[in-house]
């Protein structure tokens, strides 16, 4: 399952309106469009809007099912289907050039290296010593990490533990993780690319780790990482990735900036930034 979803501000004393459709289908996977409108004094407002990423698996062999084609049977339709099929474009080129495949282009290479020259002292040709710039924090401070031991009251039809437990727990952490590091209370901007790699067991160790990777002016993004421990043999295996991007409520007083000290956390510097942008 892939989600990815864009959260503007909701009033909880009005009415709400969910509509979805299937957008795009493929061979063995398909793109729901999920919307949801909220009342303004009788006139419907577009509030939300959140697209899931499906895959078909055969029961049997749990390798992956074909799915009927969509058709449209409208010029609207025909423009959804299209969009569709642009969006998994989209996400085959994001991940073709993910960071884990090949390395940081020209001018993100520029940015962490400038990021690197900063904290160093000036004049002193030593790499050893690194200083923190004014107004600035070091990623690895920004760090929360929780543990939760999954109990069967969070299992779906599956057996498996509920996604939208898991999605809670990782945006409480990221949020708490943002909040403290802008030291105020933030507003949700938006919740993008939620990669479920695999299911988590019930009974299972789930660690959650977080860090606020990129700030923009005043958007916060950060990523949250979801892993499962074997009580028996102690190996870790990744879930989940998440990443919420928080917003301050007014730009009255400028973030500080967070710097990456290690060559990993400038990836994740730049993934955050990417994904921001």
């Amino acid at each position: 399952v892939f989600v990815e979803v864009a959260i503007p501000h909701m009033h909880m004393d009005r009415d709400i309106r969910l509509s979805g459709f299937a957008s795009f289908v493929g061979s063995s996977s398909m793109e729901i469009t999920l919307k949801i409108d909220q009342d303004n004094n009788g006139t419907w407002e577009h509030v939300l809007h959140a697209l899931f990423v499906l895959a078909a698996r055969d029961p049997r062999t749990k390798k992956s099912a074909k799915m009927n084609p969509l058709i449209g049977t409208s010029e609207k339709d025909i423009a959804i289907i299209k969009t569709g099929k642009l969006n998994r474009q989209r996400r085959l080129t994001e991940q073709d050039k993910s960071l884990f495949k090949i390395p940081p282009d020209t001018s993100e290479s520029t940015i962490v290296h400038d990021l690197f020259l900063k904290t160093l002292t000036q004049n002193a040709s030593i790499f050893r010593t690194r200083l923190l710039v004014e107004n600035s924090m070091w990623m690895e401070e920004t760090g929360l990490r929780t543990m939760y031991l999954c109990h069967p009251e969070q299992r779906n039809l599956y057996n498996k533990i509920f996604g939208g437990y898991l999605m809670r727990k990782s945006f409480e952490l990221a949020w708490t993780a943002a909040s403290l590091f802008a030291k105020q209370s933030l507003s949700t901007l938006a919740v993008d690319d939620i990669m479920f790699e695999r299911p988590v067991e019930i009974g299972s160790l789930l660690f959650l780790t977080t860090r606020v990777v990129y700030v923009e002016g005043n958007k916060i993004q950060t990523r949250v990482n979801a892993e499962v421990v074997d009580i028996h043999t102690a190996e870790r295996h990744t879930t989940n990735i998440f990443y919420f991007i928080f917003k301050t409520k007014d730009n009255k007083n400028p973030l500080q900036n967070v710097v990456p000290k290690t060559y990993a956390e400038a990836m994740m510097y730049l993934d955050g930034k990417r994904h921001l942008n």
